[in-house]
């Protein structure tokens, strides 16, 4: 797919900006709560499509244009914005102002938790089951945990925990024992038939409690990798850059997104959020990250370094349904030491952020 370059100018930059921020400041999260079946409307086949999946109610949730609109007019959004104009978007210092996670690859699983009232009594039981990664590669073991939160006046009766295509259809089915409240499951994918398993999988968990019958499920990737990193340079100064070449070996063509952090050597230190994008294919399969020199000088520290916390995506073509993931082979690759008296000492500037800034003063002095 060939990148359409669009320049985004005034109040449509702002508020685009400010949709990517928001993942630092709107932190609410949402339970919700489930409905229970009779033990008489549940299927020990598990066939899911008879399983009334658990609805959530009375939710309360503010309005995102609000807090987008609040955001934009906080003098501190104001001070980070500006201050995020001084260096390339592609390589941004990290600072104490946000934390470490959002500049990682969200590689970790938040589990699904659901909450039920059972008919017989309106106790609570609250289930939950989760993968340990968002996605797995083929040939790679998927970890599996589930759970079950009971009182003293409930009982399992039979739990089933399979995984499933998002229609239903079965992929593979685990044995738990109904005499414990957790689970814990390694699947193997090497060893198993899995070649023909969708793109799209559910963990999926069914629960007898006191004859009702509750259902839960957690939704993961299974892919084989559009794209591994083999070899990433030591690093070369290139006028006010610091050039890290990235290579790969590209399994399906496309445009992929790359990010990755630098990170001081001796102190662990993390420095930089790098970003890289462009054209792949198993011909043209190299990218370059660049970190600024005034981004470097932010911390003073000249190195040695190393780059971890890599990301690899490929987005999807017209007519594909999903964004899709490489892997790197390393967690970490070393960058030499730098002396910062040898980078030209050129400062970043793109010509429409002065209007930018006017823009978001405006906006902050709405409501003054």
């Amino acid at each position: 797919m060939k990148k359409i370059t669009i320049i985004i100018s005034g109040v449509a930059f702002v508020c685009a900006t400010f949709v990517f921020w928001s993942k630092f400041w709107l932190r609410d999260s949402i339970q919700p709560q489930g409905k229970t079946m009779l033990a008489e409307e549940s299927l020990h086949e598990a066939d899911v499509d008879t399983v009334v999946i658990s609805k959530s109610t009375d939710i309360q949730e503010k309005s995102i244009d609000q807090k987008l609109l609040g955001q934009v007019e906080s003098p501190n959004a104001l001070m980070s914005f500006i201050e995020h104009t001084k260096y390339p978007p592609f390589s941004q210092p990290i600072t104490q102002h946000a934390p470490l996670e959002s500049f990682q690859p969200s590689l970790e699983s938040v589990q699904s938790e659901t909450l039920f009232l059972l008919e017989s009594d309106d106790s609570e039981v609250r289930l939950g089951i989760s993968t340990q990664r968002s996605t797995y590669f083929e040939e790679e073991v998927i970890s599996i945990n589930a759970l079950a939160h009971l009182n003293d006046t409930q009982e399992i009766d039979d739990v089933t925990i399979w995984l499933s295509s998002v229609d239903g259809d079965e992929l593979y089915r685990l044995e738990p024992s109904h005499q414990e409240s957790s689970w814990q499951f390694d699947i193997d994918t090497s060893l198993i038939n899995a070649s023909d398993w969708p793109i799209e999988v559910e963990a999926r968990l069914l629960v007898m409690v006191n004859g009702e019958a509750l259902y839960t499920f957690h939704p993961f990737r299974y892919q084989a990798p559009v794209a591994e990193l083999n070899s990433v340079g030591t690093g070369s100064v290139q006028e006010q850059f610091l050039n890290i070449s990235l290579e790969f070996d590209v399994e399906q063509k496309g445009y992929f997104f790359i990010t990755g952090n630098l990170y001081e050597q001796q102190t662990n230190k993390p420095l930089i959020h790098l970003t890289a994008e462009g054209e792949m294919s198993s011909l043209n399969n190299k990218l370059s990250l660049k970190a600024h020199i005034d981004a470097l000088k932010v911390s003073g520290l000249e190195g040695p370094y190393y780059l971890a916390d890599i990301d690899i995506t490929r987005s999807a073509a017209i007519g594909e349904s999903f964004d899709l993931k490489g892997r790197a082979l390393e967690s970490r690759y070393h960058i030499d030491r730098v002396d910062f008296s040898t980078f030209s000492n050129i400062p970043h500037h793109d010509p429409h952020d002065k209007e930018r800034i006017r823009v978001m003063k405006a906006i902050a002095n709405i409501s003054q």
